[in-house]
């Protein structure tokens, strides 16, 4: 069994753990184990024995200029890098301040005005700025061929692209919607869910999305599986046919909810109705939306 860093829950209380299998850790002290989830991207995702389940808040990554009083830093690409929950964030001119999580919803931006508060994929700083994150799904299908394909990314400013047979290649984002793989020599163009590379080759959305819906026990699961034309989830006892609406809405085109539409807030999806579908991967929720240009999708 491997070692892992110690855990500590939201009482302070600290617990020795260990990786028992690839998807499995054990808290000691807290006599539980929990699953990893392996279809998010940054695997941040922990549904523990006793039903909690813990949310990982990964700000790492490449970050792109939402709007800002300087009107020439719009679209252009900024960082973070993140370690535990001390922040570095190199904004637009490429000036690197310091920074740390202070709260789930706040940090401190020493560069950027001071403190700032974050949800869903923005980080609205004193100074004016928004920036938005740029995940991916990741997963895809590609035109190449009948496997899945990977697009891995690990909180750096560096993508790992993993073909059809596994191999792996190295790039990054040049734009908030282009990407370069240096290994293959080719660009790519997020579209509305897809990568459209420059040799012709086209990648397809496989997004999937774990869940639970608020106020139910024991806790009904919630999977939300996405392409770039087909959103589905599906609860175990029922399925909906879903589309996005906008960067933070999204409607039910079918099931009980149909004709209802949902918001996307603190990381949750609360529908008109009162229900709420909760405890989604950050990154992961923020992905289904984030790659989108064209409204309505699905």
């Amino acid at each position: 069994m491997v070692p892992i860093s110690p855990f500590v829950n939201e009482n302070g209380l600290g617990s020795a753990g260990r990786f028992i299998a690839r998807d499995r850790v054990q808290a000691d002290t807290y006599g539980t184990t929990a699953t990893v989830d392996m279809s998010a991207a940054d695997q941040g995702r922990l549904t523990f024995s006793n039903g909690v389940i813990w949310l990982r808040i990964s700000l790492g990554g490449q970050w792109s200029v939402l709007s800002s009083p300087t009107v020439t830093n719009v679209g252009k690409l900024v960082s973070i890098a993140q370690s535990g929950s001390t922040l570095s964030l190199v904004n637009a001119a490429g000036v690197t301040s310091s920074g740390a999580l202070l709260s789930p919803t706040t940090l401190s931006a020493t560069g950027m005005g001071g403190t700032a508060t974050f949800g869903d994929g923005v980080i609205n700083f004193a100074n004016g700025e928004k920036w938005t994150k740029l995940d991916l799904s990741l997963n895809y299908t590609t035109s190449a061929g009948p496997e899945i394909v990977s697009i891995l990314q690990d909180g750096t400013t560096s993508l790992r692209f993993v073909d059809r047979f596994g191999n792996i290649t190295v790039g990054s984002f040049l734009s908030p919607t282009r990407l370069q793989d240096v290994g293959l020599g080719r660009t790519g163009t997020i579209s509305n869910g897809q990568i459209l590379w420059s040799d012709g080759v086209v990648w397809t959305k496989a997004l999937v999305l774990q869940g639970t819906r608020a106020g139910t026990t024991p806790s009904q699961s919630v999977s939300i599986t996405a392409t770039s034309t087909v959103i589905q989830a599906n609860t175990g006892t029922e399925s909906f046919g879903l589309q996005l609406l906008s960067l933070n809405t999204i409607r039910a085109k079918s099931g009980s909810l149909m004709g209802m539409v949902g918001r996307r807030q603190g990381g949750k999806i609360v529908w008109s109705n009162g229900v709420t579908w909760e405890n989604f991967d950050f990154n992961a929720l923020n992905a289904l939306f984030s790659d989108i240009q064209t409204y309505p999708r699905g």
